[in-house]
């Protein structure tokens, strides 16, 4: 009789010292729960609404939700880590930037995805994309970093490649709505020649410049783009 009463007492003693579990599978109100161990790696809490995987809810809004506006198409690449000297910080209490919440595709291959070093970003509802190496030889342009006023983009007199477009840096981690932290660069783009010197800056994140997919920039670059609220952004080369 005192084992049973010893064992009921060791069983009951166990059940109050096992740690609970981060994920109980159930959502609150707000479509919800908390992630106490971060297995998503979204921080502490994140949603499940409308039955899509786990995402947070950037300003309040659902990226999913019919409520989310899309941000207008942009273009960007880079090869090489600017200097220093030529980038200014923004305000990090007032900046907004952040991984799109949709694809963003190169000649159909999508550049936005979870392992991705460098994704786009969205900056003032403007698309941006890395001036990587990867980018840069697909678009078939050279690119000049280091001057201190501006960005140089020249295209190559040889013909373009017709293969699919093949991502480099994908051992990164990513996810759509990840904040992004961004500085601002003091130079204008040059692309054959041609300044551009918009109201959309060149942004530095993790020591690789961005510039914005403006109409302007997309053109002189041969590209087109195409917005679907299914498919997201897709650039194409033209030239």
């Amino acid at each position: 009789m005192k084992k049973r009463i010893f064992s009921i007492v060791l069983v009951f003693l166990l059940l109050l010292t096992s740690p609970s579990l981060g994920h109980s599978g159930r959502t609150d109100a707000q479509g919800g729960h908390k992630d106490n161990k971060n297995k998503s790696g979204l921080g502490s809490y994140h949603y499940h609404c409308g039955g899509y995987p786990a995402h947070l809810h950037s300003g309040g809004i659902c990226p999913y939700s019919s409520r989310f506006q899309k941000s207008v198409p942009a273009i960007s690449s880079n090869v090489n880590k600017s200097s220093s000297s030529n980038v200014n910080a923004i305000n990090n209490n007032s900046i907004k930037a952040q991984v799109p919440n949709f694809p963003v595709k190169l000649n159909g291959v999508n550049i936005n995805t979870s392992t991705a070093e460098y994704p786009p970003i969205v900056y003032q509802d403007i698309t941006y994309v890395p001036l990587t190496y990867d980018i840069l030889t697909y678009l078939n342009v050279t690119y000049t970093w280091d001057n201190p006023y501006s960005i140089i983009i020249n295209s190559k007199s040889t013909v373009p490649t017709s293969k699919p477009f093949t991502p480099s840096f994908q051992t990164g981690t990513s996810y759509w709505g990840k904040n992004a932290t961004i500085q601002k660069v003091n130079k204008t783009i040059t692309i054959d020649g041609d300044n551009f010197n918009s109201e959309y800056p060149v942004i530095n994140s993790k020591n690789i410049n961005y510039f914005p997919l403006t109409y302007e920039i997309i053109t002189k670059l041969g590209l087109s783009s195409k917005w679907d609220s299914k498919t997201g952004l897709e650039l194409n080369v033209t030239n």
